[in-house]
């Protein structure tokens, strides 16, 4: 049997964040980990003085918390005294941080550093694993009172989470993790119980990980990011002013008003395509649209273009269910809509209808994520009958499933949220089996093998061209639904995965669409789908 990893803790005193704690007693429950020492920084030594706050600033965040309560909760202060009553402590100091593995109880093989102290001195004997620390956009603690604060300020597209490594072995410190996580324009507290939710997960999987693959697994992950990238340092930055502070409270508050006043909630999703018999796709040329009826939306298409029709497969989301179920769109070569039929209704919602082809049959995974699974449907009649084949996955909350058949494997691609308060917190994990109806699948030692909502959520069939093979993702920074990339697999196998991106899709042709997350083709056939946004006191969509 082996043994659980040894896990030190660097805290500022025994009051910490509530997900601090909630960490701390995941590890202490688990049968990876346990934790056996505890330190306690001189926080006096390490910041004597502290800036104080401009008021303004203060009556931001007080107002934030005030309106976001139950999403401050994890940046709550919690007593740490009962949860590590019996854990060995340690005091010290700056000046004292050459200290020895030996000097605390027993080997560590990893240290997590929740203090204010930032230690990159690259000869200090810490753990086996090394010491970790997040980081927020660059900055030197991820406790920074301004986390998060700039991010939704400034408009920013993502937050930018990394988890850093420092040990004897190397050089500089290097990235072992790295989010890109979605910004959310009204608050702080918002987004900061996002990155701690996502901070506290990624320790759980790293130690998990390590406790499960060996050694080298750490390194591994570390491999699979550009470590020149994260070398520049930002210092912590507050508002200097009341008057900078208030200017950034109205910034916030007007932009919320603007867009709660001027358009609706409702979005108008329609599809674009292009005809134009070119074996590989390209994404400028002009495009004919598909509008459906003003009751419901249309998106996700998928296409089969046969000899003398096409057939569009999509979500159809009708406003007034509240729901969605898959429907086939039959139109002729030239374009013409012929007809709509419903293909597949559920209780529950669904959506992305992934239609492909194997062994002279259709099959289909429509994501059924309401449900909790991965469901596989064969066509009995095309394109209108599909019956119930089997759960490929149950229990998982998993969007836009994507097969791949390479290698004489089944490769799929899923979309998974394992934080259900926010559902936009999409991560790409990738499973393998050896045949296309299995209910095994092995887990990927990479996964989740995506974690930037830029390029994480599938956006439509994986394709070969030229040799190479072709993922499109949504990219949903900014907002659900603006664009989507094309990214080029360039590492496919039971060990490792890596991707780069070499195409970005903005629905910029058109001055009035709003976005675009889904792309795919089929004999020359090329379908997109786009948005428009309703403004509240006008007939006509933006």
């Amino acid at each position: 049997m082996k043994d659980a990893l040894k896990v030190g803790v660097i805290l500022d005193g025994q009051t910490v964040n509530r997900w601090v704690y909630q960490l701390l007693e995941e590890i202490i429950a688990s049968d990876y980990a346990h934790i056996v020492t505890v330190v306690y920084a001189d926080i006096d030594q390490v910041n004597p003085s502290l800036k104080k706050l401009p008021l303004a600033y203060q009556f931001h965040c007080w107002l934030d918390k005030f309106i976001f309560q139950r999403r401050a909760a994890l940046s709550q202060p919690v007593n740490l005294d009962q949860l590590l009553h019996d854990v060995p402590e340690l005091i010290f100091y700056p000046r004292h941080l050459r200290l020895q593995v030996g000097e605390w109880q027993g080997e560590l093989d990893v240290l997590l550093n929740f203090s204010s102290l930032v230690v990159r001195d690259p000869k200090v004997q810490l753990a086996r694993f090394g010491m970790w620390r997040f980081s927020i956009d660059n900055q030197q603690d991820e406790g920074c009172v301004s986390s998060c604060y700039w991010e939704m300020v400034n408009h920013d597209p993502v937050i930018d989470l990394s988890l850093r490594c420092t040990n004897s072995d190397l050089k500089n410190e290097i990235v072992v993790h790295r989010s890109k996580l979605p910004v959310n324009y009204n608050s702080v507290c918002v987004n900061q119980h996002q990155v701690y939710s996502v901070g506290k997960l990624v320790i759980l999987r790293l130690l998990k990980g390590i406790f499960n693959f060996g050694p080298d697994y750490l390194y591994q992950q570390a491999n699979r990011y550009d470590q020149s990238v994260f070398m520049v340092k930002h210092e912590e930055r507050l508002p200097d002013s009341n008057y900078q502070a208030l200017a950034n409270l109205l910034r916030v508050l007007f932009r919320y008003l603007h867009l709660h006043f001027t358009y609706r909630n409702r979005w108008r999703w329609f599809l674009n395509f292009r005809i134009d018999g070119n074996p590989f796709p390209y994404l400028s040329g002009a495009y004919q649209s598909l509008v459906p009826p003003a009751d419901r939306f249309w998106a996700d298409p998928f296409v089969v273009s046969g000899s003398s029709k096409i057939f569009v497969f999509v979500e159809e989301f009708i406003y007034r269910a509240g729901k969605g179920h898959i429907s086939v769109l039959e139109l002729n070569k030239e374009g013409k809509l012929l007809g709509t039929e419903k293909i597949l209704e559920k209780p529950y919602h669904l959506s992305y209808p992934f239609v492909f082809e194997f062994a002279n049959n259709y099959y289909m995974i429509p994501e059924t994520s309401e449900n909790e699974t991965i469901e596989l449907y064969r066509c009995v009649r095309f394109p209108d009958k599909w019956s119930f084949v089997v759960n490929l996955m149950e229990g998982v909350n998993a969007a836009d499933t994507t097969m791949l058949f390479h290698e004489g494997k089944w490769w799929l691609f899923t979309a998974i949220n394992q934080l259900p308060e926010f559902p936009d917190h999409r991560e790409l994990f990738l499973f393998y089996a050896n045949h296309l109806f299995a209910t095994e699948w092995t887990a990927h030692p990479s996964n989740p093998i995506v974690t930037d909502v830029r390029t994480a959520r599938p956006a439509g069939k994986i394709f070969r061209s030229e040799n190479r093979i072709y993922r499109p993702a949504q990219d949903c920074a900014g907002r659900y639904g603006r664009a989507f990339n094309l990214n080029e697999i360039t590492v496919l196998n039971e060990q490792e995965y890596a991707e780069q991106t070499v195409l970005k899709c903005e629905a910029d042709w058109e001055s009035r669409l709003g976005g675009t997350h889904t792309f795919n083709f089929d004999n020359g056939v090329t379908l997109i789908d786009v948005y428009k946004l309703y403004k509240r006191f006008s007939f006509y969509s933006v």
